[in-house]
């Protein structure tokens, strides 16, 4: 049998091919694997985050790779209290602690034309400090409590 490589990830079952994710996409923490998709889905549960508008992705630390999650809320939504539930919802259900949490206001998430986050891109603004939106509050846990 030839493979053909296209990066997705996928399985078969019962001769059915079943694509769940993208290789490049998964997020590596302290030597686990998780898919940002399930990470996703966990925030995307958080009353006042805007349906389609959250990205999980892995940026570089010091020690292992750190995990970030960027958010959109609807207008009028309170930024501080929807962090500390994404935190709290994605702790509990993906058993993983977000060291960065970024909540924004509108949509500064690009999409594909089918609609599809570009997890890519928001991490590429992410990491060249240009993520347009960013709540002065977007902070790291191990900024949490300092002046």
């Amino acid at each position: 049998t030839a493979w053909f490589r296209t990066g997705d990830l996928g399985y078969l079952a019962a001769g059915e091919l079943h694509v769940c994710g993208r290789l490049k996409d998964l997020v590596i923490l302290h030597g686990r694997k998780y898919h940002p998709s399930d990470i996703e889905e966990s925030a995307a549960a958080v009353a006042g985050v805007r349906l389609g508008g959250v990205v999980a992705f892995s940026a570089p630390g010091e020690a292992s790779e750190r995990l970030v999650i960027v958010a959109e809320v609807e207008p009028g939504t309170p930024t501080d209290a929807v962090e500390r539930e994404l935190r709290t919802c994605v702790q509990h259900q993906c058993g993983i602690v977000a060291d960065t949490v970024v909540v924004t206001r509108g949509r500064v998430i690009p999409r594909t034309s089918s609609g599809k986050p570009q997890r890519g891109e928001v991490r590429a603004a992410y990491l060249a400090g240009r993520l347009p939106g960013s709540a002065p509050a977007a902070r790291s846990k191990d900024s949490e409590g300092a002046p």
